[in-house]
């Protein structure tokens, strides 16, 4: 027979009075007189709960309910220890237990020492990690035993979820009973999944392989058996490939590489460097450190070979960085006819830079270090030998892709890239204080603006140094004067900044420019005040000073000196009436020159003075907000020396604006901006959009997608300038993953012959041009029609869980590079993307260009 021993948290419910009830917490054994002491505590009376109170030797004063309290804390305080102490009585200090709601101790016939955890179990096991409705530990043989909702964390970070276990610490072995665990980016569930110490690291019985936690999977493999060695190689035995619930393939076994292959090849075409052959390879690569060696080849631009180094450590970062290529001098234009570089201009003498070796190189070292004093230091240094380098060489890729070697058609043009560039930069931190330290030196290529951008796109003839060192900012913040008397001067928003930076500019011909110094301090205090319910007043103040000299100025240079050095005082109101939703707000805002040098600025010393308007009313279906501010500065007259005075004069107000936003329904979005001139009391321009997206909209079970946008802008000055425009977008669901779509964007930009008497012309009515415009069996009806078809798409989407892959066909509309007729062009495309991410995508491009 076993010996047992027991803690066990009770919850009684006994009745006070009717209706309250009382809860107790009761320790329990198996001895006898133990248990009459438990029923004494639940039914006795007031005279037997004193007489228990008397044999402990503890005061029986009180009424029942007192009594009862005061012999459970006596009986836990002598027999429930708590639980680490009980285990070190035991001699485990492994355990670390965090939730349990029922905790039971036993001692088998051969002295080994069990504990039992139930309900809502959360533990700490060395370095496991585990949860579970029950959990069964053996502190002598160190085996774990869990039923129900068991989720087992290892030292290696890798969680398995099971409805139970067995786990042997001493092996480092174990067996989880339908479970499933990830296995790199895969989760993996078998009715018996075996965690082996040597050896094989895996094993799994009945498996269901997939790459996502979906009860019916689009994709998954079903194998009779699964084997995972300590390399990350896998074995499948009994493979079976499922699309949805149809087999695709079957195989006897299956075999993968899970870990990364030190030798990465990726084959695939691009127009400017023909065939490409990228090759990576690794000698080391973790978190914290890694080296990728590269070599490639490409076939029209020549061979590339370069390193990446990259070293993080707590108090730090390393990186470098280094390649060359020996490179050919050609580049192919369609409409130049002899080979030129895009380094230089496409003439028959010698190239403005060499071409044959191009090299860069980069390296990046940063420091972190301090405690309640924070400094982070980093300097960068990047030289490449032309700002093309980057785009030719070092757009990567680490695996192949059959639709990038099917052919890639790249028609952009060469892209620039920065030249030689570097920083040092240094960040101080202590508490609110901020202080940084930048210096960098670019080296950046210029548009050549004086050759057609329609005749040679993306070509560059100069580079423009710019050189800031250095430059400084310190900045504080805090709260002053806080929980003081009176209220008023109580809890002060204060900050103050100091800054200075030292930038040369270099021209076109790389000769010296100009030289600037710039500093400026400034000093800000403000509070918010409620004056009622919905009555905020927010005073603000500043002081501050700038500063500016160019060295060996000229006269235009001169004049910006004066006009940015000065000593200013600032200081803005604003009070507002009303909610957060509903509310006007006033405002007025003064900056004025306090010293300085006579600048002849129009205004004098008056830089900012203001009065403005703001009125909002944010709802569930309508938002709107109306804005504008009247300019109160005086001109001063410098030749008589004193300001003229300030009339009213509707020339000084901005315009009003208005933006209003109505949302009737989910799915239906009206959007208005609406500008008043109120010097010329007459409305300027008007932009209204519709945008409506249809949801949840079914034929039987498949999704029908509608999606509209309208866009109108409307000139009241000149209607002539108007413009219309609308993008229609239909979509169906053809099958549970496949969406078929269709969208077209349409313009106009002649609303303006619609309307009677505009520019002398005659008015057209608009639903015979709408009309006209889709009547394809006429070609000079829609070359009248005044609404032009910009583009036109169609193709599939086909829905992968997190991915989308989509067939495309694009027709656009676009004005020929000589800019003598308008041309029809055709993409056909294929591309996979991630659904989270917009616009990142793989894709096979093919391109029908007249």
């Amino acid at each position: 027979m076993f010996k047992h021993w027991y803690l066990i948290i009770l919850i009684i419910f006994v009745n006070i009075f009717p209706g309250p009830l009382f809860s107790f917490i009761i320790v329990m054994t198996d001895d006898a007189q133990e248990r009459s002491f438990y029923e004494i505590v639940k039914y006795g009376s007031l005279e037997d709960l004193k007489n228990e109170c008397r044999k402990r030797g503890i005061s029986d004063e009180g009424d029942v309910l007192e009594l009862r309290r005061r012999l459970l804390k006596h009986e836990m305080e002598v027999t429930g220890l708590p639980f680490e102490d009980r285990l070190k009585e035991l001699g485990d200090n492994d355990i670390v237990l965090n939730q349990a709601d029922f905790i039971e101790y036993e001692e088998s016939e051969n002295g080994e020492n069990l504990v039992w955890l139930h309900g809502k179990v959360d533990i700490d096991y060395g370095d496991k990690k585990i949860y579970g409705d029950e959990i069964k530990i053996n502190l002598e043989q160190g085996i774990i035993i869990g039923n129900g909702s068991i989720v087992f964390k290892d030292e290696n970070g890798r969680t398995y979820i099971a409805e139970s276990f067995y786990y042997n610490s001493e092996t480092d072995e174990g067996l989880f009973f339908s479970a499933k665990t990830n296995l790199d980016k895969f989760i993996y569930s078998g009715d018996v999944i075996r965690m082996f110490h040597e050896g094989e690291k895996f094993q799994a019985d009945s498996v269901s392989l997939s790459t996502c936690n979906l009860k019916n999977p689009h994709y998954r493999v079903d194998a009779g058996k699964l084997y995972f060695y300590d390399e990350g190689r896998l074995l499948i035995k009994d493979a079976s490939f499922y699309y949805g619930s149809d087999p695709m393939l079957r195989l006897p076994y299956f075999y993968k590489r899970m870990e990364e292959r030190p030798v990465q090849t990726s084959i695939y075409y691009r127009d400017r460097s023909g065939l490409v052959v990228q090759n990576t390879y690794y000698p080391f690569k973790k978190k914290e450190t890694a080296l990728a060696i590269k070599g490639d080849f490409y076939e029209r631009l020549g061979i590339y070979a370069g390193a990446d180094y990259s070293l993080a450590y707590p108090a730090g970062e390393t990186r470098a960085s280094a390649s060359a290529a020996l490179s050919n001098n050609v580049y192919k234009h369609e409409n130049v006819t002899e080979t030129w570089s895009p380094l230089g201009p496409p003439v028959t003498g010698p190239y403005n830079i060499e071409r044959s070796l191009r090299y860069k190189g980069g390296i990046y070292q940063r420091y972190k270090f301090g405690t309640n004093f924070l400094n982070d230091a980093e300097i960068n240094l990047i030289w490449p030998s032309d700002p093309y380098y980057a785009y030719d060489f070092e757009r990567r890729s680490r695996a192949f892709d059959i639709f990038k070697l099917v052919g890639q058609a790249e028609n952009d043009f060469p892209r620039k890239g920065s030249g030689f560039s570097w920083y040092l930069n240094d960040y101080m931190q202590y508490e609110a204080f901020l202080l940084s330290i930048r210096n960098n030196v670019r080296f950046e290529p210029q548009r050549n603006t004086g050759v057609s951008y329609l005749y040679l796109p993306g070509y560059y003839q100069y580079r423009l140094y710019t050189i800031t060192a250095p430059s400084v900012n310190f900045s504080h913040s805090s709260i002053i004067l806080d929980n003081i008397a009176p209220e008023i001067f109580s809890d002060i928003n204060y900050a103050s900044n100091a800054n200075y930076s030292h930038t040369i500019y270099y021209d076109e011909n790389e000769v010296l420019s100009s030289e600037v110094h710039r500093s400026g301090a400034s000093v800000t205090f403000g509070k918010d005040y409620h004056l009622a319910e919905y009555i905020r007043f927010s005073p603000g103040i500043e002081l501050g000073a700038l500063g500016q000299l160019h060295v060996d100025p000229d006269s235009n240079e001169q004049t910006d000196d004066k006009l940015n050095t000065l000593v200013y005082g600032r200081t803005n109101e604003s009070l507002n009436f009303g909610s957060t939703n509903l509310g006007l707000e006033l405002y007025h805002d003064l900056k004025y020159k306090l010293f300085g040098p006579d600048d002849f600025y129009t205004y004098g010393r008056f830089r900012i003075h203001e009065l403005g308007l703001t009125g909002y009313a944010y709802g569930k279906y309508l938002s709107d907000r109306i804005t504008t501010s009247y300019d109160l500065r005086p001109v001063y007259d410098w030749t008589a020396g004193s300001y003229e005075p300030v009339t009213f004069d509707k020339n000084r107000f901005t315009p009003l604006v208005n933006n209003l936003t109505v949302t009737p329904i989910e799915e239906l979005s009206l959007n208005d901006r609406l500008v008043f001139d109120i010097a010329s009391t007459q409305f300027q321009t008007n932009s209204f959009s519709l945008i409506y997206k249809g949801n949840y909209i079914f034929l039987k079970d498949r999704e029908i997608i509608v999606e509209w946008l309208i866009d109108w802008e409307h000139n009241f000055i000149n209607p002539v300038l108007d413009s219309f425009s609308s993008l229609l977008v239909l979509g169906f669901q053809i099958h549970k993953y496949w969406t078929l779509y269709y969208t077209v964007l349409s313009r106009n930009d002649n609303l303006w012959r619609y309307f009677s008497g505009t520019a002398g012309a005659d008015r057209i009515n608009p639903f015979v041009d709408l009309a006209k415009s889709f009547n394809f069996f006429n070609v000079e009806d829609r070359k009248e029609s005044y609404f032009k078809m910009k583009s036109i798409s169609f193709g599939l989407l086909h829905d992968l869980h997190d991915w989308e892959l989509m067939f495309d066909y694009t027709g656009s509309r676009e004005l020929a590079y000589d800019g003598s007729k308008y041309i029809w062009n055709n993409t056909f495309s294929v591309s996979i993307g991630l659904k989270e991410v917009k616009g990142m995508n793989f894709q096979t491009v093919l391109n029908d260009r007249r």
